[in-house]
């Protein structure tokens, strides 16, 4: 929960990436971002709708769902404790967590222990019961023509349950 509150830094040797040599200094990993970006969004909000109570209420419900969001997504489906497992591998804990508010709010990532099995393929999903959320809208924005499946991401492999995999 801690790291879900609290920024920490980052232990990547990125000084070698070419984009941040062209900025002066990343805004989000800055100290003082962590404190003014709350008030500025919540401020935002206040904008629109000229109510604190309101605003303070909005913003810190969404805080709390994404809060949540990330704790499903990073804590949960990587603990034995808690889904099921399709494919049994013992040097990796993944999980998989159908219930469909969990799959709607993440956009299927908890379906883990599917995407670590096969992290290129373009679903989460791999059995024809699976509900797969964040396929579907890759389908929408795909009709839309904002996105295209890779040349590994549309590829079914031999072993999977499902019929279709590409868009």
């Amino acid at each position: 929960m801690y790291l879900c509150l609290v920024p920490y830094k980052c232990t990547d040797d990125m000084a070698n990436d070419d984009i941040l040599k062209t900025w002066p200094f990343r805004l989000v990993s800055h100290p003082a971002f962590m404190l003014i970006s709350p008030v500025l969004s919540c401020g935002l909000l206040w904008l629109f709708v000229r109510d604190w109570a309101f605003a303070i209420g909005i913003w810190g419900g969404t805080r709390v769902f994404a809060l949540w969001v990330n704790m499903v997504q990073n804590y949960w489906t990587h603990d034995r404790r808690w889904g099921t497992r399709t494919y049994a591998e013992d040097s990796d804990n993944a999980m998989n967590i159908g219930d469909w508010l969990p799959v709607m709010s993440t956009f299927s990532a908890c379906w883990q222990n599917n995407h670590h099995h096969y992290p290129h393929l373009l679903r989460t999903t791999h059995a024809p019961g699976e509900f797969d959320f964040g396929y579907m809208t890759v389908r929408v924005m795909s009709a839309l023509g904002l996105v295209k499946a890779s040349n590994t991401g549309k590829v079914r492999p031999d072993d999977l349950a499902l019929a279709k995999v590409a868009l």
